[in-house]
């Protein structure tokens, strides 16, 4: 994508998305999440869901440009890589289902505190005891 002047951002796998810093991408109008349709970007489109903003989020698929594609590289392996018609493919995120990710995500954190919490307690008892 860069060597096409794109700016892109490689993510390698989901949980990675712990890491990227939300705030960097303020200054982007849109942001594309490429869909390759299978269980990967699912789960790789619901953890972006919990960390990038919903005004932003778009996904797109190069299967939809041409379906022997996965994704953008194989469209320029093949020599048909065109952003117009790449970009044609995107798709506004779900609200429903990027909320329901938030809720989930919300639901998740308070019991890891909880566990947390309930953890460090244990760990004080057994201070106290030896």
């Amino acid at each position: 994508m860069w060597n096409y002047e794109i700016q892109a951002l490689g993510v390698a796998g989901a949980s990675a998305l712990k890491k990227i810093d939300a705030p960097l991408f303020n200054r982007f109008e849109k942001i594309y999440i490429h869909n390759e349709g299978d269980k990967g970007s699912e789960t790789f489109i619901k953890k972006a869901y919990e960390v990038l903003p919903y005004e932003k989020l778009y996904t797109i698929r190069a299967d939809a440009v041409d379906n022997e594609c996965k994704d953008p590289s194989d469209l320029h392996i093949k020599g048909i890589l065109d952003f117009e018609k790449l970009l044609a493919t995107a798709e506004k995120v779900d609200k429903k289902s990027y909320e329901d990710a938030n809720i989930k995500a919300s639901s998740m954190k308070s019991i890891d505190s909880n566990q947390t919490e309930q953890v460090s307690k244990h760990v004080k008892v057994a201070e106290d005891v030896m």
